[in-house]
């Protein structure tokens, strides 16, 4: 009987050692998992910081090349007392400045390109009446134009880049161009007014 006791004795004690390595083993498998979730979460966190910085930089460095190339608002003028131009054959009309009473207009047509690539376009041509002659020893003359365009869908693509988009007409493109600054040497105030003509422009 003894003997009995003792053998139930250690039985008992090794299943008692045996459920405390299995608990053992399931905390160690809980730590384990719990070190891998904090390990993840703390990747994802990284990952999400990391990503809301790069953000931050290219929102930032968008807006400074907004700020940097921003176009400047446009001149206004006061176009109350200038005079209506009409066009009848496409029926646009804009305003002209009282200063460029006696301008001319011309309509012609330019031809681009050469062989197969070569194509045309009609524009009327406005100019200021006056030239000035800054040399009378080499005479170079100052002017003051601009041209109202008037090109297929096809061939604006060509050409959208040197003017400014004013309209369009069934399948006319309407553009206006002015002179070069340079070619309005002492004309600097009828080469501005230039803009405002192209800011009345209706059609």
């Amino acid at each position: 009987m003894i003997h009995y006791s003792y053998m139930a004795s250690t039985k008992t004690a090794n299943k008692a050692k045996d459920t405390v390595k299995e608990h053992a083993g399931h905390q160690k498998i809980r730590d384990d998992i719990r070190h891998r979730q904090i390990q993840i979460g703390a990747i994802v966190l990284l990952a999400l910081l990391l990503g809301y910085a790069v953000y931050d930089y290219i929102s930032n460095r968008d807006q400074d090349t907004v700020r940097t190339t921003q176009v400047a608002p446009r001149k206004t003028f006061d176009t109350s007392d200038w005079v209506m131009y009409t066009n009848d054959a496409y029926g646009f009309t804009m305003k002209i400045p009282p200063e460029w009473e006696g301008y001319a207009v011309t309509r012609a047509t330019a031809v681009v390109g050469e062989g197969e690539d070569e194509w045309s376009y009609n524009y009327y041509h406005f100019e200021y009446p006056k030239k000035l002659v800054e040399d009378e020893d080499a005479p170079e003359v100052g002017s003051a134009f601009f041209e109202i365009g008037l090109f297929s869908p096809a061939n604006w693509e060509n050409v959208k880049q040197d003017w400014i988009l004013l309209g369009t007409a069934e399948d006319v493109i309407l553009a206006g161009k002015s002179s070069a600054k340079d070619l309005a040497t002492g004309l600097a105030d009828r080469y501005e007014e230039i803009e405002g003509v192209f800011q009345t422009f209706e059609l």
